[in-house]
């Protein structure tokens, strides 16, 4: 929404995920602010209707990771990723919990990221010592978030890392958060 206002005038929804893609592949997922299980990479949504609360912790190395580089080096070969998409993929309609989402959360990145970027493995196992349900790499990286059980200690868990490291607890939205004017 933010993107016609500046411009002052009416994009059509799906020119503006048009937009949206040649931006980043993921970038769509930020237009409808809302849950979804996203696949190829990141532009293929299914909306989760009912989503559960989470409290997460995202902590980003001082090393970053550029999409170009991952693409063309930490995926695993085409046969590994079809044989895990039929592993992990969610049924439509799945309603998830946090237990559940906790067992499911992965990143295709990961392994690769992690080879080249000790920072990623150190991250997580360190979220994962501080109570984390699960941690995973985000996105091409080098981003790590870890799933808490509460936002007490997702905050407790991100006020333990330390320059380099940057931290931050956050609340998934379940929905589009209100417009103050």
């Amino acid at each position: 929404d933010a993107l016609p206002r500046l411009l002052g005038c009416r994009i059509r929804r799906s020119r503006l995920r048009e937009i949206a893609a040649d931006l980043g592949a993921d970038v769509p997922f930020f237009l409808d602010c809302r849950p979804a299980w996203a696949t190829g990479a990141g532009e293929i949504l299914r909306p989760i209707a009912a989503f559960p609360s989470l409290d997460l912790v995202v902590v980003v190395p001082r090393r970053r990771v550029e999409t170009a580089w991952a693409y063309a080096n930490a995926l695993p070969p085409l046969a590994e990723l079809t044989a895990r998409k039929r592993v992990r993929n969610g049924a439509p309609g799945l309603r998830p919990s946090a237990k559940s989402l906790s067992l499911r959360v992965s990143n295709d990145f990961e392994h690769g990221v992690a080879a080249a970027v000790p920072d990623v493995a150190r991250l997580k196992r360190r979220l994962e010592a501080l109570g984390a349900r699960a941690a995973v790499m985000s996105g091409s990286g080098s981003a790590v978030v870890g799933i808490f059980a509460s936002r007490a200690e997702a905050e407790q868990a991100a006020g333990k890392f330390r320059s380099p490291d940057m931290a931050v607890a956050v609340q998934v939205l379940r929905r589009r958060p209100v417009r103050s004017a």
